[in-house]
């Protein structure tokens, strides 16, 4: 006879730290992952919609960046974006949403790091 339950295996107690730890860290996204995921999706800015182009994504220094273009009808910019390693499309759509708000008086390179 066969019972489910003989065939769990038996897992040490995890604390409450590591538990809570576990569910604060999130997933590395790679450059090649975060590429796929920002190449050719747009962005709605002051009623023109922009297209992300994503020329490349590196990690190198301590930092991520990121050139692209955005390109609409009504306007077109090329940046770099310099974040942390690791991050994720969501938080470059933040970026570049944040940055289209007022995007004069800054370079083509954005800190974000």
């Amino acid at each position: 006879m066969w019972l489910a339950w003989s065939a769990l295996h038996v897992v040490p107690p995890i604390s409450l730290l590591a538990l809570a730890s576990a569910r604060r860290a999130r997933p590395v996204v790679t450059p090649e992952e975060l590429f796929a995921a920002l190449d050719g999706r747009t962005l709605t800015s002051g009623g023109n919609r922009l297209t992300i182009e994503v020329f490349s994504v590196r990690d190198e220094a301590g930092s991520r960046w990121i050139q692209l273009a955005l390109k609409g009808s009504e306007s077109q910019h090329v940046l770099t974006l310099r974040l942390k390693p690791g991050e994720t499309a969501q938080r470059v759509m933040f970026t570049l949403s944040s940055w289209l708000t007022d995007p004069t008086g800054t370079s083509e390179v954005i800190n974000v790091a």
